[in-house]
């Protein structure tokens, strides 16, 4: 069977690293496959052994599980009701983290298919639900898992994109940078530990917006911050101290301060190095959302950062999942669907 991380399709779309070794097949014992597999029935990992395979269309040869105390024979997947193999998994994700549209990863993950000697038909709208139930399952788990830190520093900056689509004037804007040829990308990062927690997208450049923003990064972060920078626009103050009414902000233009909320500002750069480029022109609000959604997920859970020692962003914000050099989308998602079931069956 074709094995993902030898992908020559993988090699070239992967952009975790900078200069790190190639992914192992040799886990450490936190990420092993045993531990990500749960019971559907006890939800427990230690009871679950392997029995078996089945042989699918779609997938080929599929690992069987049994829980020897509930004796329920299972196969399990996050992508229930998708019939794809791991490895187009990865391969979607990390193409779309670099910028390819969902035609032209479609025809790509055809091709290595052809290579491999698989017969595989995905469409553009497969990328496309492959990317959204992703979206779904890592959403959920970003929302309730536990984190240990706690943030003092939030800073806080949006960015415009070019626009394609139609879309009505604001009445009544003056700003002279908000034109009916962009939309607004409102992001929130935690100084400490470079966590990217809301990316919020418009197509006017308003407070409300930046008061939404707050909202969504309330809702992942779980509590509050002590102090928020911004810059010179005065909408990000009225929009956080609405929502933050008893946290210290404070506005500094670059003339007063040039690395006053530097660390968003690679932030941004960062962002325009993958999928969001600076000159690419969406043509809808909700897929500038989705990708920007996609690069704030990598860009938190499995793009090692060199300001943080190689760690990423959400091991230091506290966030407890296997990670390691080389970490792929479907061992994450794996990781994530098995916290979510556990915590169903708790709660």
């Amino acid at each position: 069977m074709f094995d993902g991380r030898n992908a020559r399709l993988v090699d070239f779309v992967d952009v975790r690293s900078s200069g790190g070794e190639k992914r192992s097949d040799d886990l450490p014992s936190t990420c092993s496959e045993k531990a990500l597999v749960l019971c559907p029935k006890c939800g427990k990992p230690e009871n679950v052994i392997k029995r078996g395979t089945r042989i699918t269309k779609f997938r080929g040869y599929v690992q069987r599980y049994e829980c020897k105390i509930c004796r329920v024979r299972f196969v399990f997947t996050p992508y229930i009701r998708m019939r794809w193999p791991d490895w187009i998994y990865d391969v979607v994700l990390d193409a779309k983290v670099t910028g390819l549209t969902d035609l032209q990863i479609a025809k790509a993950v055809l091709a290595e298919a052809r290579r491999q000697n698989e017969k595989i038909l995905i469409s553009p709208k497969s990328v496309s639900n492959i990317v959204k139930r992703a979206l779904k399952i890592l959403r959920e788990f970003e929302r309730y898992a536990p984190r240990k830190e706690n943030a003092a520093t939030w800073q806080i900056d949006d960015t415009p994109q070019p626009f394609s689509g139609n879309k009505k004037s604001v009445k009544g804007n003056t700003d002279p940078k908000s034109h009916h040829d962009f939309l607004w990308i409102t992001n929130i990062l935690q100084e400490e530990n470079r966590y990217w927690y809301s990316d919020y997208v418009s197509d006017n450049r308003s407070y409300m917006d930046s008061e939404i923003a707050t909202r969504l990064a309330l809702q992942r972060a779980k509590y509050g911050p002590q102090l928020v920078k911004c810059d010179g626009y005065r909408g990000h103050v009225k929009g956080v101290g609405k929502t933050l009414r008893h946290v210290e902000i404070i506005s500094k233009t670059k003339k007063e301060d040039y690395g006053w909320i530097n660390r968003i500002e690679r932030l941004h750069q960062t962002m325009r190095s993958l999928a969001v480029k600076k000159k690419r022109h969406f043509r809808s609000i909700k897929s500038l959302a989705d990708t920007v959604e996609i690069v704030r997920i990598f860009y938190n859970f499995l793009r090692p950062n060199e300001a943080l020692g190689g760690s990423t962003p959400a091991r230091k914000a506290g966030v407890d999942y296997p990670w390691h050099e080389g970490l792929t989308w479907s061992e994450l998602i794996r990781f994530a669907f098995n916290f979510l079931r556990k915590q169903r069956r708790s709660s």
